[in-house]
């Protein structure tokens, strides 16, 4: 049985987050904890986080970054979450040749956008990138809420109806989107790129039917005739 819908993440998956954002954002989420009250200098605190992310890269890295200097104030934690989640937004792209693939799946496919973060930024991206009239529905998350996209995948499934396996996710967060694909049946698809594309499935759930490089890839994909079952 062939796809019917296809849910795809943002950051990292339809944007270059790491290459566009991600450095400049750990760096102002250090000036943020060291302005907060942690005595140390961003010089320093940003070599050790840039560290601790390869050490523990599931871990929430500001408040281990904290731990690591003894610190537990949460002021100063809660600083460098707030700032590291909500960057400053003038300016962003699409990967190359993404905008022409949307258009021609949004021909073909029910396209939906489901993405974590604080929904104020998360709308900025797609504000800028202007792609919110390729998408049936777009779906903001919580970056706290710790059942990740389950729910909203469920919304969408039960909205439109079929069976689960005529669902693709399509992300870089195997401990996201792809468990959360995984628990629902659907077909999933890891996009391994970015600063989460060095963890490794630890279990079943994490692992993807599918895993590209880029999200360029994933035409050759959808022109088999797949489905969760096949596999």
């Amino acid at each position: 049985m062939s796809l019917r819908a296809l849910i795809f993440d943002l950051d990292d998956t339809l944007i270059d987050t790491h290459g566009q954002l991600v450095y400049q954002a750990h760096w102002q989420a250090c000036l943020a904890m060291h302005a907060a009250g942690l005595q140390i200098s961003p010089a320093e605190l940003m070599q050790t986080r840039q560290n601790l992310l390869l050490q523990h890269p599931r871990a929430e890295i500001n408040a281990l970054l904290a731990a690591h200097y003894q610190c537990q104030s949460q002021a100063v934690i809660q600083a460098g979450f707030e700032t590291y989640f909500n960057p400053h937004l003038t300016e962003l792209d699409l990967f190359p040749g993404t905008r022409a693939l949307l258009e021609n799946w949004a021909q073909n496919y029910a396209l939906f956008l489901v993405t974590s973060g604080y929904e104020k930024t998360q709308k900025r991206k797609v504000e800028l990138l202007k792609i919110a009239p390729f998408f049936q529905g777009i779906h903001f998350v919580d970056i706290k809420d710790k059942n990740g996209k389950y729910k909203a995948f469920y919304e969408l499934q039960t909205s439109l109806g079929g069976e689960n396996h005529e669902f693709a996710v399509i992300g870089d967060r195997i401990n996201n989107e792809i468990v959360a694909g995984n628990q629902l049946g659907m077909t999933t698809v890891w996009i391994r790129h970015g600063e989460c594309a060095h963890i490794l499935p630890q279990n079943k759930l994490e692992e993807p039917d599918f895993t590209l490089n880029h999200v360029r890839e994933l035409p050759e994909i959808l022109a088999q005739p797949l489905s969760k079952q096949s596999h």
